[in-house]
């Protein structure tokens, strides 16, 4: 939630970005939770996608390193520990609504209904 807060874009840049933002969390298939900002951090990770299809066996993951290089990966062990990072930054987050209506108070607008 941090990111939030500290712009290092330009002004307009960064409303239209909170914009977009709100206007996801409006759209119902979207779920946004904000991890309220925590001294020592829930979980430390590089950045990572992690896709589950209905049917496969297994995940597919995709870690991106220090160096720029991306890894994808459907070892078990890999994927595992990506859905472990995941569940544990799932229990520090916000609900889509306390999100929502945090995303909006940065707009200027009003929180739009989950459920």
């Amino acid at each position: 939630m941090s990111a939030l807060h500290r712009i290092t874009s330009p002004a307009d840049v960064a409303a239209q970005q909170v914009r977009h933002l709100a206007d996801a969390a409006a759209n119902p298939v979207v779920t946004i939770q904000l991890i309220p900002g925590q001294s020592p951090a829930p979980v430390i990770s590089p950045p990572f996608t992690l896709l589950t299809l209905p049917g496969q066996p297994h995940d597919a993951g995709c870690c991106h390193g220090p160096a720029g290089q991306v890894t994808v990966t459907r070892r078990v062990a890999g994927t595992r520990a990506m859905n472990a990072t995941w569940e544990a930054l799932a229990e520090t987050a916000l609900t889509a609504e306390e999100s929502a209506a945090i995303v909006a108070q940065l707009t200027g607008t009003q929180p739009p209904e989950i459920g």
